[in-house]
């Protein structure tokens, strides 16, 4: 799937939502301390002015004690008062000024200052001023109390409002996010859901991406790609049951065909004893018998290699199985053109799997001669336990028993070819069930997968050493206890 455009990222577009959420919830947050942190403040201020008041209101009933009794203890009292109101004044002169005006401010100390004086200095003469003046101070407290609490009244009304204004934004603002992630997220989401739906009923053979996010480009061109192999692998599938049966067919045919081909082999060994054969239909007769013979090793390997029967490991000669190999294979040697050197001891015997170790190195030949190899070499040596039979360059494939080479006798098989090799990145995937580098319809790619199985089977180890345009060998390790 091409597409002219990079793709939206739909984890962009979530990581923006969830940014953008957070960053709506901190300035929300930050409103709503800092609207705390000023009703803290108005709170503090309101503790003052409440001070202010009660020392205010303090001193007048001192005064009024003092007037009327003429008490030298309510005087100082009165005093004290008028002295600490002068105090809170003066060390919240911002507060004050704040409500009330700086020059408001300044004028109460003044008359706070000299009611102090004069009720410290008191004399006959004074009381009725000190009674006005007393009397104007508590107005202007009270006032000054009055508009503390309304400006703390209206505050609280802001906050109130803002607070409101600000869940309104913040629920709208987080739902317009959820209009947006709904739209890339959750409705690509169904569809991918409903498509997947329609290629489980066979409806659809493949998923269309429905967003242009890259996610869903990804996800629906992998998803893709891996119907196509799960389709290329089925038909590789049936190809191989074909396979099997054509196998099947074969094998009754290699039987139909070993009867007539022992009654020519008899007829000719009666003809044989006839003295009155020249020795020309001697040679003819000869040649009958071994061709005859030739064809009923072939159709025994047939019947051999195509039974079924369970794994039973025995021992065996090594040389024996090469050779029914090469009946098996002979022709198609033969037809390409190449030529194969074997390098095994007569007497080389270990415990095996007569068919399966055969079925591998037909499947190993046969891989040589499509890579297109010309010169092939197979050779087999028994080596001591310790022994390091594999390659630094070699890959290992498969069994874990190759990590344990040095605890045992092994046998060491080798074929190597010409061949057209392996790239590097291709080496770990040609052993995978079904992979091929063939044309479609000239191999299963299961040849490689078939060996590998045979080699775990055998508790050995396959390894693999290939140069590009060099040729291949490879390294098979079979225990030899």
């Amino acid at each position: 799937m091409k597409h002219d455009k990079t793709p939206h990222s739909l984890q962009s577009k979530i990581s923006s939502s969830y940014y953008s959420i957070v960053l709506i919830l901190l300035l929300f947050g930050l409103l709503s301390i800092s609207d705390l942190l000023y009703l803290k403040q108005q709170s503090s201020q309101g503790q003052v002015i409440a001070s202010f008041e009660e020392e205010v209101l303090e001193m007048r009933r001192e005064e009024k004690n003092f007037l009327l009794y003429k008490q030298a203890e309510a005087q100082a009292l009165a005093v004290k008062h008028a002295r600490a109101a002068l105090t809170l004044l003066n060390d919240n002169q911002s507060v004050f000024s704040e409500l009330v005006g700086t020059p408001s401010s300044s004028k109460l100390h003044q008359e706070l200052e000299r009611y102090r004086h004069q009720i410290e200095h008191w004399s006959q003469r004074d009381s009725e001023a000190i009674r006005m003046q007393g009397r104007t101070i508590t107005v202007q407290a009270e006032e000054i109390k009055a508009i503390e609490e309304q400006v703390l009244k209206q505050h609280a009304t802001d906050a109130l409002n803002l607070m409101i204004l600000g869940l309104i934004l913040t629920s709208t603002l987080v739902l317009l996010i959820g209009r947006r992630l709904r739209k890339h997220a959750i409705e690509p989401l169904t569809l991918v859901e409903q498509d997947l739906k329609l290629l489980a009923k066979g409806e659809r053979t493949q998923v269309v991406s429905p967003s242009d996010d890259r996610e869903f480009v990804l996800f629906t061109e992998q998803l893709n790609r891996a119907l196509r192999e799960l389709e290329h692998r089925r038909r590789r599938m049936m190809h191989s049951e074909k396979l099997v049966s054509l196998g099947n067919l074969a094998a009754g045919v290699a039987h139909e065909l070993n009867n007539p081909l022992s009654n020519i082999y008899t007829a000719s060994q009666l003809l044989t004893e006839e003295t009155s054969l020249s020795s020309r239909q001697q040679r003819w007769l000869q040649q009958i018998l071994s061709e005859t013979e030739r064809g009923r090793d072939i159709i025994q390997s047939l019947l051999d290699f195509g039974s079924k029967r369970p794994f039973q490991k025995q021992p065996e000669k090594l040389s024996e199985i090469i050779k029914n190999t090469l009946h098996i294979i002979g022709k198609v040697l033969q037809q390409s053109g190449a030529t194969i050197e074997i390098h095994v001891s007569e007497s080389l015997t270990l415990p095996i799997d007569r068919l399966q170790i055969q079925q591998a190195l037909i499947n190993l030949i046969e891989n040589s001669l499509q890579a297109g190899a010309t010169e092939l070499q197979l050779s087999a040596t028994a080596c001591e336990a310790g022994a390091n039979l594999i390659p630094e360059d070699a890959e290992r494939i498969g069994s874990q028993a190759c990590e344990a080479l040095d605890q045992r006798p092994m046998v060491e098989i080798l074929l190597s070819d010409n061949g057209t090799g392996i790239p590097k990145d291709q080496i770990n995937s040609i052993f995978d069930p079904f992979y091929t580098n063939q044309p479609p319809g000239e191999g299963t790619g299961l040849g490689l997968y078939i060996v590998q199985e045979v080699i775990n089977n055998h508790d050995g180890c396959l390894a693999i050493r290939s140069t590009p345009k060099r040729g291949t060998q490879i390294t098979l390790l079979l225990s030899n206890n």
